[in-house]
């Protein structure tokens, strides 16, 4: 029997030459067997077979028994290319790669953690997925794998000799088809920021992502991230003192699905500060009643005027803080405004005003400041002095728009509940020296005095009062105490 090499890997020894001996030299052997004599061959080799012989007779003949005989020993070779190990995919597609031809062939996925997947999905090749060579099972049905498990994958496969693989080649990924959830957390909906730090949520690591956000004039931009990150994410582009942006986040995730979150709009970027200008009371004014003259330059939030004790009487509530209420805190300019949450002040106490505020946005305004102001309360109202035999009534009502010093005056007479016999005029007070000086005039009479007054407290007038001149000083005449009811 001779075995002749005639291709694949060279054999030196070819060809191979077998003694048959024994029952081989019978006319028929009746089952496959190796021969007694039979020596290895090569591994790799294309052989021909032939036999010689010669009868009992001493005929010799030869001959050709069989053609392009492959001998393989050797475990096939099949090796999975794709997915990489621990990698995350969106679909089942896979790679590998085959150094021979095999008569079958397995690919096995098996749940190892994550969703619970209790089948193991099996592809036996077939055709050309069994040539030796690269391969993608892409062309193959999807398989119905579960999203958010970990998959063995396992290729296994039989050459044509018989010879199986000798390890399953093994590879593990993470099977997620659903997209990643995207939130921005803040800013929310329809505020205004001083910042460009925005604090997002993602359900899953994210590979690739864009803020895209766009201005009021339709002007897009996108900042490009990459996962991890950690913190807030700070744009670096310059946004615009004063627009108004919308934002969304769009994300892949480490599978290759990709979402945007839900747009933000109406976020107002402003780095301004609000700016407070204080035009009454003035620095060194005699500040009469309390009303203010102030403009403030933005909407804000929260704002405060803070009365602070510098001098004169004391004042056991200072310092006394305003807070504004919303009709207060609007841009615009506020003209003899009386707040609305104003406490009482004290009369000749030396009070320092301040005032600020916060907008939207967080942006604090420096403190506007006026000092040395010396409040005084107005005149406006009842002022009743008891004689011995009558109680006289004077009635202030400044004119509307003044610092209280003009207006209309009465005077009567308290008789029981009511006031009698009013006579009416007008007033003017001179408050540029202390004492002050009233001046008040009849209308019917056109009697007129004069008069020099101070507040002792918030309810108390001390007067002295003559008839054609000012009162050189408090000792020049009666002194009379009037009474706030």
């Amino acid at each position: 029997m001779l075995w002749k090499a005639i291709g694949g890997a060279v054999d030196p020894r070819s060809p191979r030459t077998i003694e048959l001996v024994g029952l081989e030299l019978e006319t028929i052997m009746e089952s496959a067997s190796k021969l007694t004599n039979q020596m290895d061959l090569n591994d790799g080799s294309i052989y021909e077979i032939s036999i010689e012989g010669t009868d009992l007779a001493g005929n010799n003949n030869s001959t050709v028994i069989a053609e392009n005989i492959s001998f393989d020993i050797s475990a096939p070779i099949a090796q999975l290319i794709s997915p990489e190990n621990n990698s995350y995919k969106n679909h089942d597609n896979l790679d590998y790669k085959l150094d021979e031809d095999l008569q079958s062939g397995t690919i096995l996925w098996k749940r190892i953690f994550g969703a619970s997947d209790s089948h193991i999905h099996t592809i036996e090749l077939s055709g050309d997925l069994l040539n030796a060579g690269d391969h993608s099972n892409s062309i193959l049905p999807d398989l119905p794998l579960v999203s958010g498990t970990q998959y063995q994958i396992e290729l296994s496969g039989i050459d044509l000799a018989g010879n199986s693989t000798s390890n399953a080649s093994q590879r593990t990924f993470f099977y997620d088809t659903a997209p990643p959830q995207l939130t921005i957390d803040s800013p929310k909906e329809f505020t205004s920021i001083n910042h460009s730090n925005f604090n997002f949520t993602v359900s899953e690591p994210i590979k690739r992502g864009e803020m895209i956000f766009t201005d009021e004039d339709g002007l897009t931009n996108k900042l490009l991230y990459r996962s991890p990150h950690i913190g807030p994410l700070t744009i670096p582009l310059n946004l615009k003192d004063g627009s108004t942006y919308s934002f969304k986040l769009s994300g892949i995730d480490l599978a290759g699905n990709n979402s945007e979150s839900a747009e933000v709009t109406g976020i107002h970027y402003d780095i301004t500060k609000p700016v407070f200008s204080i035009q009454l009371p003035q620095n060194g004014d005699l500040y009469v009643g309390s009303r203010l003259s102030y403009t403030l330059s933005e909407d804000i939030i929260s704002g405060s005027a803070v009365w602070s004790r510098k001098g004169g009487n004391r004042d056991r509530s200072a310092p006394h803080k305003i807070n504004l209420n919303i009709d207060e805190m609007k841009s615009g300019k506020y003209n003899d405004h009386q707040l609305f949450n104003q406490s009482k002040l004290n009369v000749s106490t030396v009070y320092t005003l301040m005032m600020k505020g916060t907008d939207a946005a967080g942006n604090e305004s420096l403190p506007t400041t006026v000092h040395d102001i010396e409040y005084t309360r107005s005149l406006d109202g009842n002022w009743f002095f008891q004689s011995a035999i009558m109680t006289v009534v004077w009635t202030f009502e400044g004119d509307a728009g003044s610092d209280g010093s003009k207006g209309n005056f009465a005077q009567g007479i308290q008789m029981g509940t009511k006031i009698s016999n009013q006579e009416y005029g007008r007033y003017e007070i001179d408050f540029s020296s202390k004492p002050w000086t009233l001046r008040w005039t009849m209308d019917k009479t056109e009697m007129s005095r004069i008069s020099i007054f101070e507040f002792q407290d918030e309810n108390h007038l001390r007067v002295l009062t003559r008839e054609s001149k000012k009162p050189k000083n408090w000792a020049d005449g009666e002194v009379m105490m009037y009474e706030y009811r």
